[in-house]
């Protein structure tokens, strides 16, 4: 039976640049348009598309685009801030441009505000933000080269650097739009969310994970002091999702790591099979079990491979543990940090990756943001106790049980070569005579020399591919950074420092999990 999942949108991020001297224009309002239905058009039929509009609000093009974008049914405002919002709106001609301004951030699905530079340089910072992050740029601009840093012709010029899709609509000519697909529309993206939406899980498992969530986040907040209704928002639109990006992630991490150690364990039962016939001088039987054994082990990596399990679970984790932090900063009333990685070399993830796309359009559901104070009563307690707290616990707990497992993996490996140096040792000066129930005592001790090497090898290849000291590592090292972040909010006095520290411990939540992808990204099963 397939349960009622939530249903994630692929979205498409229009970024926008212009000139800040334009008024509402008929013409520049259809190009806009027709802008928008030519992206449209490059996306793989059957999927909706859903407009997110990426916008400065500056005065002019900014807007321009930005209300045209929200013409549209569905689509949703981002809005990026160079500057606080009052020190921004100094640059604003009159009180009915702020007014302006004020009425489109109320409708904005999320605000971020870049770290504070001098003008011009934000306007520089704020342009290339808005390039970095949008899948295509609309540009109204004249043609002619920015008259300062941060200008239209800059921001275009760096876009084309970038291998961005620009549509360039003339602001003083008549002209046709001029497309330039540069690195085209993130297409790979949209069949990774597509093959996610396709997961299935039992409505009574998701009804079971679902209520076990939120009935626990609900009896922690009235603990804490928190009414129902601040839980209200975050379990409408981000617990389901949060659930089932849990759910499937287990799913899939269940079938890797059980995969992984048949592998192993499959592989030195071979080993043993085969050297059974010859060291006992047995029937072949057994060494076409050694055989059927190694055909299992490269049939279940083969499965497991094609299956992709090992991206699956990761993906998924990644997208879960993004969610899980976002249903706590709602709570909170913290915006959420922009979910594409900065420009850099990641060997985790990628701006373009389907579950930056998955949970961007997880986001554009929540609604307007909402405009609440941050250290009201009961957030600082349900901060520190049901989110960092259950982290620390959480992670405490996973350090001892990645120890105990490394260091019991890593006695027995020791043990088992142990004794073959030993067996091989007893060999050498005459030790292994006679027979013990008709069995040869030293073809006995071959057999085992063979064989518990291979044992060992075993054990030692389950303890690499699950980086049990590592992890261990990762976790205590975790541990520690949070119980910093949690002293820190202990000590907030106001709520710009209280906002600080919850983004600390939001990146501190996205470092980790960027860290464990690489960890486990390079692990994938292994045939021998």
């Amino acid at each position: 039976m397939s349960s009622p999942l939530p249903e994630v949108r692929a979205v498409v991020v229009i970024g926008v640049t212009g000139s800040r001297q334009l008024d509402a224009d008929p013409r520049l309002n259809a190009q806009i348009d027709e802008a928008l239905s030519r992206v449209a058009e490059q996306l793989p039929s059957g999927q909706g598309t859903r407009f997110v509009v990426l916008s400065p609000l500056a005065e002019g093009a900014d807007r321009i685009v930005a209300a045209q974008v929200l013409e549209r049914d569905d689509s949703a405002l981002e809005v990026v801030l160079p500057h606080a919002a009052d020190d921004y709106a100094k640059d604003f001609s009159s009180d009915q441009s702020r007014a302006e301004f004020d009425e489109l951030c109320r409708r904005a699905r999320r605000i971020v505000q870049l770290p504070p530079l001098p003008r011009p340089k934000s306007y520089v910072q704020v342009g290339r933000h808005v390039v970095d992050q949008c899948d295509a740029l609309i540009g109204l601009w004249d043609g002619e080269p920015a008259a300062g840093p941060g200008g239209t012709g800059d921001i275009i010029a760096y876009a084309r650097a970038r291998q961005c899709p620009i549509y360039w609509i003339h602001t003083k000519q008549d002209v046709p739009i001029v497309e330039e697909r540069g690195r085209g529309l993130p297409i790979e993206p949209r069949r990774g969310l597509a093959r996610y939406s396709g997961e299935k899980i039992s409505a009574q498992t998701f009804s079971e994970e679902s209520h076990a969530f939120e009935s626990g986040a609900r009896a922690q907040a009235r603990v804490c002091g928190l009414d129902d209704g601040d839980l209200d928002a975050p379990c409408t639109y981000l617990s389901p999702h949060f659930v089932r990006a849990d759910v499937i992630a287990r799913r899939y991490q269940r079938r890797y790591v059980r995969a992984g150690t048949a592998i192993y364990v499959l592989a030195a039962a071979s080993v043993a099979a085969a050297a059974y016939q010859p060291v006992f001088r047995s029937s072949v039987v057994l060494s076409v079990l050694g055989v059927v054994l190694m055909l299992a082990v490269l049939s279940l990596f083969a499965i497991g491979t094609r299956g992709g399990w090992r991206e699956r679970w990761i993906d998924y984790r990644f997208l879960a543990e993004r969610l899980r932090t976002a249903f706590y900063m709602s709570v909170a009333g913290a915006p959420q940090s922009d979910p594409r990685p900065p420009r850099h070399l990641s060997l985790s993830h990628t701006s373009t990756d389907w579950m930056v796309l998955a949970f961007r359009s997880i986001l554009t559901e929540t609604g307007p943001v909402q405009h609440r104070e941050i250290l009201r009563p009961g957030v600082r307690r349900f901060v520190d106790e049901a989110w960092l707290g259950d982290q620390v616990s959480h992670h405490r707990s996973a350090a001892r049980r990645h120890q105990r497992a490394h260091t019991r993996l890593t006695v027995a490996t020791n043990l088992l070569f142990g004794i073959t140096l030993l067996l091989a040792l007893f060999q050498v000066v005459g030790l292994l005579n006679g027979s013990v129930l008709g069995v040869s005592v030293f073809d006995l001790g071959t057999f085992l020399a063979i064989v518990l090497p291979a044992v060992a090898a075993a054990l030692a290849g389950i303890r690499s591919q699950r980086e049990f000291q590592r992890n261990a590592k990762r976790s205590l090292e975790m541990v520690n950074h949070l119980e910093d972040i949690r002293s820190e909010l202990a000590g907030a006095e106001t709520a710009s420092e209280f906002s600080a520290g919850l983004r600390e411990a939001e990146a501190a939540m996205a470092e980790e999990n960027a860290d464990w992808r690489v960890v486990v990204r390079f692990k994938d099963l292994e045939p021998t």
